[in-house]
């Protein structure tokens, strides 16, 4: 038989939720920062005209199918420099509009692999996630906890600044784990 959680107990657990919530939305901050600064700074370290430039950035975004749930969606912004990838990713599933949904806003770090026709990355970090229950009317209760985003992605170069591929993603977290594959379509420079 189970023992009812107290008063005390119940405020605790909501304490060390909103102080894990708050770790997790400076690391946000953190990593926002470092891919704003790593942006300004790139421009001085301008490659010669003959060579490829070494830092690469491009944003992506899909829908697909994911558990729990069923639908899925990512965005994402990316910065490479040479094989080092850190990415700031959004994904969510849901089981629809007036659904339950399960959404992370993380920073990834990981290493990113390519040749002419194809890209290939994997990346791990820490993100914030919000379990949604109760869908988009009625009344809604959200949890916060801090998760592990780990994310894979595949895009065929199509030429200029443009790739298509998936993207299979996954977010460990005590509250409700989740994962999902979605195609993607890719803009700014793949290297």
């Amino acid at each position: 038989m189970q023992k009812a959680a107290t008063n005390s107990e119940v405020i605790i657990h909501k304490n060390v939720n909103t102080f894990t919530y708050s770790i997790c939305e400076f690391l946000l901050l953190v990593g926002v920062t470092t891919l704003a600064l790593v942006t300004c700074i790139e421009p001085a370290y301008a490659q010669r005209a003959s060579e490829s430039p070494e830092i690469h950035f491009w944003g992506n975004a899909g829908l697909g199918f994911g558990s729990p749930g069923g639908y899925a969606g990512n965005i994402g912004g990316n910065i490479q420099y040479k094989g080092l990838l850190v990415s700031y990713r959004s994904a969510s599933v849901t089981e629809g509009v007036f659904g339950d949904s399960i959404t992370d806003q993380g920073i990834l770090f990981g290493l990113a692999f390519e040749n002419t026709v194809r890209h290939i990355s994997v990346a791990a970090g820490f993100a914030s996630v919000t379990v949604s229950e109760g869908g988009f009317l009625g009344e809604t209760e959200e949890t916060h906890v801090t998760g592990v985003p780990i994310e894979a992605q595949l895009f065929a170069k199509l030429g200029g600044v443009v790739g298509l591929g998936i993207c299979i993603f996954t977010n460990l977290n005590p509250e409700n784990s989740f994962g999902g594959i979605n195609v993607n379509i890719s803009l700014g420079k793949l290297h």
